[in-house]
């Protein structure tokens, strides 16, 4: 399954590993968060940020650096985008799964979405296929969480953080939307001469729906 990063200029560590992509692990011990489809664009619209659009193969390349998956934010359990949530520590808990089990999840979910409920995926969305699916992976208290909350893109977001093992190289990358007030060939010096066409501007008045609408 795709999926995407949102940039903004203080994750110095990960654009210069954008930039490089020299394959190699990165020497710091933070780990790097992703998510299962695009970025939540509303609210808010992504104004200066860059946001990276992975190929279908990413995340099984780095199968080995996944520390945690989870189909909701669990970051937004913690800081308040859910509201009257019982014991949210322990929900945390609960969302989360070790690699394996969040592959074995990405699996049954392309076997047994159709297309439209994949796309909806995508969106943050909710679709019936997915939430039988989930039942197989999770306490019904999750899935109540996600159902409950089917309006709130943050509650089926797919997010993972993959540890300073994660591999990365230009033929990963699908997309590139950057503002165009940004100098691409100072930030992605690497990567620029042979992917100019993965590289996509946009006006950052506007936001990237538009761009990412129509590339």
């Amino acid at each position: 399954m795709i999926c995407s990063k949102i940039l903004t200029l203080n994750k110095n560590k990960f654009v210069t590993r954008l930039s490089q992509l020299d394959d190699a692990p990165n020497d710091s011990g933070s780990v790097e968060y992703f998510n299962i489809g695009y970025p939540i664009l509303d609210p808010p619209t992504l104004r200066g940020s860059i946001v990276a659009l992975f190929r279908k193969n990413f995340i099984e390349k780095n199968k080995d650096a996944i520390v945690f998956g989870s189909p909701v934010d669990t970051g937004g359990i913690a800081f308040g985008l859910f509201e009257n949530l019982d014991d949210p520590l322990s929900l945390v808990s609960d969302c989360k799964c070790d690699g394996d089990k969040f592959l074995s999840l990405l699996n049954s979910l392309k076997e047994n979405l159709t297309p439209n409920d994949v796309e909806k995926l995508y969106q943050h969305k909710i679709s019936l296929g997915a939430i039988d699916v989930l039942r197989n992976f999770f306490s019904s208290r999750v899935v109540n969480l996600i159902i409950n909350n089917e309006f709130n893109p943050h509650s089926l977001i797919f997010e993972f953080s993959l540890s300073n093992k994660y591999l990365i190289d230009a033929g990963d990358v699908e997309k590139l939307y950057v503002p165009n007030t940004l100098d691409c060939q100072n930030l992605f010096p690497n990567f620029w001469p042979d992917n100019v066409k993965n590289i996509i501007k946009f006006n950052p008045k506007y936001g990237i729906e538009n761009a990412m609408q129509f590339s």
